[in-house]
């Protein structure tokens, strides 16, 4: 599937959904204005949506994590099919213990981007999702090199 220039491919049979969130296009372009030249991290990726679309805006390489192995063998095909294999790799595992372990690495990148699915859905779940949000960008931000962005 094309789009911003970027190549995703979607899984239209197994799974109850594709993996493509058309509704996710602007924010796609907006952080690839933010892209040439620039190191990506794409936390909580599913099919590399940001990532890839980093890739096309000309990033230097982007590393795609998520929990599920085959939406990140669908960013990778997507990568392949774009060309930028080389310049693309994926982590798969929770989130929160891969952006420990980047920290851990002494990982950083001018550009993190997280999207993570709703963490508070209800309002009943409203404490418990604050908090994993807050987890998230603390866990994050450290991975920011300075004058870099980090995306929530």
């Amino acid at each position: 599937v094309p789009m911003n220039g970027a190549t995703y491919m979607a899984d239209l049979m197994g799974g109850q959904k594709t993996g493509i969130f058309y509704d996710q296009r602007p924010n796609h372009a907006f952080a690839a204005r933010f892209a040439p030249g620039a190191r990506v991290l794409d936390v909580f990726s599913h099919v590399g949506g940001f990532s890839l679309a980093a890739l096309a805006g000309g990033a230097e390489s982007a590393v795609a994590v998520d929990g599920s192995e085959p939406a990140l063998a669908l960013a990778e095909a997507g990568a392949a099919a774009m060309g930028a294999e080389a310049r693309f790799a994926t982590r798969r595992g929770d989130a929160f213990a891969q952006l420990e372990a980047l920290a851990a690495e002494g990982e950083s990148f001018d550009v993190v981007i997280c999207d993570p699915p709703a963490f508070a859905p209800t309002k009943k779940a409203l404490d418990r999702g604050l908090r994993a949000y807050e987890r998230v960008a603390r866990l994050a931000a450290p991975l920011v090199r300075e004058g870099g962005l980090l995306g929530l």
